[in-house]
């Protein structure tokens, strides 16, 4: 069966928009970043330390309970001693509660920490999509963080879904200005990658990468399947995925956002160091 959009003509070309417009972050150039939550079971330390060894461009800091993500002055030092910037901040996600239960709090405070350590972007991570309350609030609300951040780039994350797409999830895209697209969120969904990349169109800001294999997590049999795999180790079309980035000129973040599990966190360093170096070259590779 024929898809509904081309996968050869980009949604940019057929709206008449020129190359040099098709990203709506042009001030850089496929700088590769690691999630700190893919090592959220690690000090963050032991993080920086791994992160700089493995090679990659920077950091997109995961706004967690821990007081080292959130002490501004100690990520500073760690950027420091090991040479590598937070370059992106992940706002704290509804299970975040030393800033308390309310999301305005919650967001804005993780919009404040990004600007002191001098972060060019931050994503707000959404709830699940059963928790209609909170996308009713951020739709209202959006505008308020998006003020309250600049010059930092605010962009806005799809989640995962454990029941069918509903109509109001489809047009998730049409809501906000710029988004965060997640990879192994959209495969929880079972809808098509290439396709949500072209629907996302020129809204798409920033970049969470990994893999999927569409199986139950094992450590979380009863939860969702959202895998995050090292890129390239699952069945996600992600060869095309990128290749589809450089043929539409992004120039924004890659952010490779695995589980620890896939990675071999608890195993040895140079484990870790070998599968984190293992995502950075796939994404390296295919971009090229």
């Amino acid at each position: 069966m024929e898809r509904p959009r081309s996968l050869t003509t980009p949604w940019r070309m057929r709206q008449g928009v020129p190359p040099s417009k098709w990203c709506i972050i042009t001030n850089m150039q496929n700088k590769i970043l690691l999630n700190s939550g893919s090592l959220y079971n690690y000090g963050l330390n032991r993080f920086f330390e791994l992160a700089s060894k493995a090679g990659y461009d920077g950091i997109e800091l995961i706004i967690d309970n821990n007081w080292d993500n959130r002490q501004s002055e100690y990520v500073k030092k760690l950027e420091k001693q090991y040479n590598i910037k937070v370059l992106s901040v992940h706002s704290a996600m509804e299970f975040v509660t030393c800033w308390g239960a309310d999301p305005r709090v919650r967001h804005k405070k993780s919009i404040e920490l990004a600007k002191k350590i001098g972060a060019k972007h931050i994503v707000v991570h959404p709830h699940d999509y059963g928790d209609e309350s909170f996308y009713v609030w951020i739709k209202k609300n959006f505008k308020e963080f998006i003020k309250l951040a600049k010059p930092v780039t605010v962009t806005f994350e799809n989640h995962t879904t454990r029941r069918s797409v509903s109509k109001s999830e489809k047009n998730f895209f049409d809501v906000f200005p710029a988004y965060t697209l997640d990879t192994s969120h959209v495969a929880t969904t079972k809808r098509n990658l290439i396709d949500v990349l072209d629907e996302v169109g020129g809204k798409l800001g920033h970049i969470h990468l990994s893999d999927s294999d569409f199986a139950k997590r094992s450590n979380l049999p009863k939860l969702i399947d959202d895998r995050h795999m090292i890129p390239g180790t699952g069945k996600l079309p992600l060869k095309e995925f990128l290749q589809k980035l450089k043929e539409i000129k992004y120039s924004g973040f890659i952010v490779t956002e695995m589980l620890p599990e896939s990675i071999g966190a608890g195993q040895s360093d140079a484990k870790v160091l070998k599968n984190l170096k293992k995502a950075l070259n796939f994404v390296k590779k295919n971009l090229n």
